[in-house]
């Protein structure tokens, strides 16, 4: 009988695709940046105030 080796990985964090990582790199750069950033709004209507004057 042959011998079979099987290697399982078990991680729990999930790796992100390269795709995914730049996303988020522009993502947290425009956030530094206060770049295409909106709000906190503190009611439903002032973002509807704010998205209606778009």
């Amino acid at each position: 009988m042959e011998k079979v080796i099987i290697n399982i990985k078990a991680d729990s964090v999930p790796q992100m695709t390269p795709e995914l990582e730049k996303l988020i790199g522009i993502a947290r750069a425009d956030f530094k940046n206060k770049k295409n950033i909106s709000g906190p709004f503190s009611t439903a209507e002032e973002m509807d105030t704010y998205l209606d004057a778009l």
